[in-house]
């Protein structure tokens, strides 16, 4: 029988900070009371549900009208670059991921909010039984500085968009101006929060496993004959810690088969951005004519490459992170339980203490992709391939024009 999910939990430090966040910047349907310092119950808000699903489609409706106000087939056309058929295919490409991902978000964002708090619930058990150390949490400053900072970094590379757009029509219509960082405008808000829930499961679960081997690391320290001690007698013990990590497994799968589609979306979005953004940074590259607008052009692009760069690898890094914590928890779980009963050499033991337990469970949203360094890896490779090919291309037409 599936577990019910929890209409509330309680929460305190960084994770408070990242949802109370999250509440305004990402439309995430929660209420707070404060019980002591900062310390909150939170709940899900069926009346914030409501409110944040009319406010995002009014957003969307105000600002398609708002764009498109008395602006021309051409006027418009120019503004987002619609100058052939690929172009379009790509537009509505965008717009379609962009809206998938918003809509999932902001319209099931009662049930995602269940889930996280499962989740919560679930680590609060294993941090209340394990003698959990609280240094190894995020600093409050900390999470409010990246959240800010990713907020100001994001808006401030569409204003300078936005400026490049004046210099190339030289004073066209503000709404024109507007209309072309209309789509990142859509997607911002909703984008920041879904992908601060996902990297939050992951560096939430990375927290409680350093804090774990950390308790390991302490026993192992205090020397063999105190290790074979903790082994003889505290058998109980050892078996808790085994179940607290089948536990972290549990929410790891937890994270994978719940936020999937979601995953693959994002993970979809930010691919064609980056190569979206590299196709066009090849041609200022190329077609350069050493003006104003050409070199913005350059800037612009490579600032926008920087940021959805930055942006897969800080959806992808936590969850490396997550999987070599797993790895080094099993590794000590493993010297534990088995060091006393063991009578192999020690390169044995370890041939022998990596294949008993089951594997750790990796992030693979719908079994699709996997999320870790080797994916960076390869979308490394397929951007630079495609840039080569692209750069080759457009110098072999451009010299023999």
């Amino acid at each position: 029988m599936e577990a019910r999910e929890p209409d509330e939990c309680v929460i305190s430090g960084a994770i408070a900070v990242a949802l109370r966040v999250s509440r305004f910047a990402g439309f995430a349907p929660l209420r707070f009371e404060r019980i002591n310092g900062g310390t909150f119950r939170v709940t899900t808000s069926r009346t914030a549900a409501i409110i944040s699903a009319i406010g995002i489609t009014i957003l969307r409706l105000s600002i398609c009208t708002i764009c498109l106000f008395d602006l021309t087939p051409a006027q418009i056309s120019k503004g987002l670059a619609l100058d052939s058929k690929p172009s379009i295919l790509l537009f509505l490409t965008d717009v379609v991921l962009t809206m998938s991902v918003t809509s999932l978000g902001v319209f099931s964002g009662q049930a995602r909010m269940k889930r996280f708090f499962r989740i919560i619930t679930l680590i609060e058990e294993i941090k209340s039984q394990t003698a959990y150390d609280d240094s190894f949490e995020p600093r409050p400053w900390i999470v409010w500085v990246s959240i800010l900072g990713s907020l100001f970094c994001g808006c401030s590379l569409i204003m300078f968009n936005l400026i490049v757009f004046i210099v190339r029509n030289k004073g066209k219509k503000i709404c024109s101006q507007f209309f072309s960082g209309t789509n990142e405008i859509f997607s911002k808000t909703k984008k920041f929060e879904t992908m601060q829930d996902e990297n939050e499961n992951a560096k939430i679960i990375t927290v409680k496993s350093k804090a774990i081997l950390h308790r390991l690391d302490g026993d192992n320290k205090s020397g063999t004959d105190n290790l074979q001690q903790l082994v003889q007698q505290s058998n109980l013990k050892n078996k808790e810690l085994v179940h607290y990590l089948f536990l972290i497994f549990n929410i790891m799968d937890l994270v994978s088969q719940s936020e999937g589609i979601i995953f693959i979306l994002l993970i979809l979005g930010l691919i064609l951005y980056i190569f979206v953004t590299v196709y066009y940074l090849a041609l200022n590259l190329l077609f350069s004519d050493k003006s104003l607008e050409s070199v913005l052009q350059v800037v612009c692009q490579a600032l926008w490459l920087i940021w959805h760069s930055s942006k897969m690898l800080i959806l992808v890094e936590p969850f490396h992170q997550l999987y070599e914590e797993m790895q080094k928890t099993k590794y000590r779980l493993n010297q534990l339980l088995y060091n006393e009963q063991s009578s192999l050499s020690r390169r044995e033991f370890n041939s022998e203490g990596n294949i008993f337990f089951l594997d750790i469970p990796t992030f693979s949203p719908l079994g699709i992709v996997t999320l870790n360094r080797p994916l960076l890896a390869t979308i490394a490779g397929a951007v630079a391939t495609f840039f080569l090919i692209i750069t080759q291309f457009n110098f072999k037409l451009n010299s023999e024009g």
